[in-house]
């Protein structure tokens, strides 16, 4: 067997292996909307709980610092799901839309990486892989806990990304992850 695909290291990719380790098998999507909106009921909550009391007292002050906390992790949640992917793509620095091209062999990847400053090929045996996610897009084959790469299901040819899930699900077993987003 050998079938060629490719992925590039641009911010699309960057953001959902981003996502991937945040939700792991949980939709993106789903998951930010149900934190957004039980944060913002226990904002409301709090707020009409504030503007019920009567006074400043120790529960009211209590409530206003309920309010401020939930307004502040409404604020950090944003910052981390929508500023962090952006911002650890720009820490990629030269190695910002590195192209790896992938070729799939029965029991081996042949990587070949082009990058602005950086040029090389690997060949990685897939007992050695560390582990792989697969979501509707992408494959991330893990070398080791920080080196990932994308791999874009949309490069290769027909519908031979089925293969290799086969291949690497069959070698991998509980270290594939499988995503339903």
């Amino acid at each position: 067997m050998q079938i060629r695909a490719s992925g590039t290291l641009n911010l699309e990719a960057v953001k959902a292996l981003y996502y991937f380790h945040i939700f792991k098998k949980k939709s993106p999507q789903k998951e930010m909307r149900k934190n957004f909106i039980l944060t913002g009921v226990a904002v409301v909550v709090a707020v009409f709980a504030f503007l019920l009391s009567d006074s400043m007292d120790l529960p009211s002050k209590f409530l206003l610092g309920l309010v401020v906390g939930l307004v502040a992790c409404v604020v950090l949640l944003a910052v981390l799901l929508f500023a962090m992917p952006k911002y650890q793509y720009n820490a990629l620095e030269k190695m910002k839309d590195a192209v790896n091209n992938f070729a799939f062999y029965d029991d081996s990847i042949h990587i070949v990486l082009s990058a602005q400053e950086y040029n090389g090929e690997t060949d990685m045996q897939y007992s050695m892989i560390f582990k792989v996610g697969e979501t509707k897009r992408y494959f991330f084959i893990y070398q080791n806990k920080t080196q990932v790469f994308v791999v874009d299901k949309s490069t290769f040819a027909d519908n031979e990304h089925q293969q290799v899930a086969q291949r690497l699900q069959a070698v991998l077993g509980e270290k594939y992850v499988l995503c339903d987003y």
